[in-house]
């Protein structure tokens, strides 16, 4: 695997598809339309240089940009000419932003320069785009994607989503022997409430693997790692029986992949767990569809973590007829 920063020439072949996300469920979902959709396709990475990009990119050609916080304005607008130059340096077929901070300049760029500039919504925004999608939907000459566009979004088209690979049965006799609880890679907003009711409500002996970011965890008397290796905590979920997490995308869709129909609990707003209450609608929407059990903290009980690890997750077989991306 080749790795440069976004200051350094590549050195790359020109050509192929610029693939940019920030780092967490907007890099995993990156990951997995490059996957189902642009598996034939030369790609280059251009993302923050974190635990996770380096574990899943391992094989993949990257560029490093700056970890940009949501909403960092000044950092994001400071992308914008290194973007130019990466690239005129590269000349791809095409731009793909799964967001958040460096879509916005990195389309941008490409939109002005007449390279095909494509964004995709998150799989967790439902009923309307993020801000990043807004904004994105507004520039001329970048084209807006989202697996929920069927759901009144003027002007955007439908993509296939990555939750219709899964499929969901019951397995008999649930335990609770090992649980994994992640609360994702956030690095500006913790998430104490759901820690302080799992402590209440999980049985003395089971196992818990805690991933618990920049959560304050003191008096809690649980073993507390604030971030667990990207590896090692997949490992972790393929051996559990339960995984419990924030609704995040990135959750969700690891979860599903190591066969765990997970608990997600959504971040409020209210409580400053996250910028807005979008983990809500991720969450609903997945409990609906029997991929995952979406409770509120507050309503989070023994009884629903039972029922989550009374069902596994599989790849559904066929591929089924499903809107894609076109990236020319």
């Amino acid at each position: 695997m080749a790795r440069r920063r976004l200051s350094e020439s590549t050195g790359f072949d020109a050509g192929g598809v610029l693939l940019v996300a920030s780092a967490g469920g907007h890099l995993s979902e990156l990951i997995r339309l490059r996957r189902r959709l642009l598996a034939e396709e030369p790609v280059t990475f251009v993302v923050p240089d974190t635990d996770q990009s380096r574990t899943l990119l391992r094989d993949e050609q990257v560029v490093h940009v700056p970890l940009v916080l949501p909403r960092e304005w000044r950092a994001t607008a400071a992308l914008t000419r290194p973007a130019r130059r990466l690239i005129r340096e590269l000349q791809p077929s095409s731009v793909i932003s799964t967001g958040a901070s460096p879509a916005m300049p990195f389309l941008t760029v490409a939109a002005t320069m007449g390279v095909p500039a494509h964004y995709v919504e998150s799989l967790t925004r439902l009923d309307e785009p993020s801000l990043t999608g807004r904004l994105m939907s507004r520039v001329p000459g970048v084209t807006c994607h989202s697996p929920h566009a069927d759901r009144g979004w003027s002007g955007w088209r439908a993509i296939s989503s990555p939750v219709d690979d899964y499929d969901v049965v019951r397995r008999p006799d649930p335990a609770l022997r090992k649980v994994v609880v992640t609360l994702g890679t956030m690095r500006d907003f913790g998430f104490r409430a759901l820690l302080e009711r799992l402590v209440e409500i999980l049985p003395a002996h089971t196992e818990v693997v805690w991933q618990t970011g920049v959560t304050d965890t003191d008096g809690l008397g649980i073993d507390a790692e604030p971030w667990v290796p990207v590896a090692r905590l997949r490992d972790a979920m393929r051996e559990a029986d339960l995984v419990i997490g924030h609704a995040g995308c990135g959750t969700a869709l690891d979860a599903l992949d190591a066969g765990c129909v997970p608990i997600l609990v959504p971040r409020r707003a209210a409580r400053n767990e996250h910028v807005d209450d979008h983990q809500v609608e991720i969450a609903r929407w997945l409990n609906g569809r029997g991929l995952a059990v979406g409770r509120d903290v507050e309503q989070l009980g023994l009884d629903d973590l039972f029922e989550a690890a009374g069902h596994v997750s599989a790849p559904r077989g066929g591929a089924a007829e499903r809107p894609t991306l076109a990236v020319g």
